[in-house]
């Protein structure tokens, strides 16, 4: 005769597994889903596009940078085994060196602060995505608006490079009309 335990213990571990297969296949809007190789190669494909044209500190947001150390890592001719940490005794280092792309942390409750508060550590790009920022969420106006702000000067916007699912648009501060609009 089936033990009452064991019965429960196989639907347990059953309910466990079609749950597990539920949320890693993804059944309706639940789970995750199959993964969309467009768009995770459009990201790589921007951000390998950021690292080889762009110079300066760009605003650390969501997806926007995702893969700069993935493209930094794998680009770079060193042998991964000589890679070492750069943080040392100071836990956030300033990575930057000229004709290098790296992502800071600024912060800031409006676009004005935020810019504000980005001159004095030398930023000098955001990028904004077409589905919004969750941490800065007044940057979501500057995508569809942006001849609202003529000290942000459109660098880079993937509508024009021909992406089809990743929808960017990253922005060049120019601090001395931001300065002349806002005194």
């Amino acid at each position: 005769m089936i033990d009452k335990k064991s019965v429960f213990v196989v639907i347990v571990v059953g309910v466990i597994f079609i749950l597990s297969i539920t949320f890693t296949m993804g059944v309706g809007e639940f789970g995750y889903g199959s993964p969309n190789s467009t768009l995770e190669h459009e990201k790589i494909t921007f951000t390998e596009y950021l690292v080889d044209n762009f110079d300066g500190r760009i605003l650390r947001d969501q997806t926007v940078d995702d893969y700069i150390a993935y493209v930094n890592l794998t680009s770079n001719d060193n042998d991964f085994k000589s890679f070492k940490s750069p943080r040392g005794k100071d836990p956030y280092p300033d990575l930057y060196e000229p004709g290098k792309v790296v992502r800071i942390s600024i912060y800031g409750k409006t676009i004005e602060e935020l810019i504000t508060n980005g001159e004095s550590r030398d930023l000098k790009f955001i990028g904004v995505l077409e589905k919004g920022s969750y941490f800065f969420p007044f940057l979501n106006h500057l995508y569809d608006n942006e001849e609202n702000y003529p000290y942000m000067k459109k660098i880079f916007d993937s509508d024009e490079m021909g992406y089809k699912e990743f929808k960017i648009k990253v922005f060049e501060i120019d601090y001395k009309k931001f300065h002349q609009l806002n005194d």
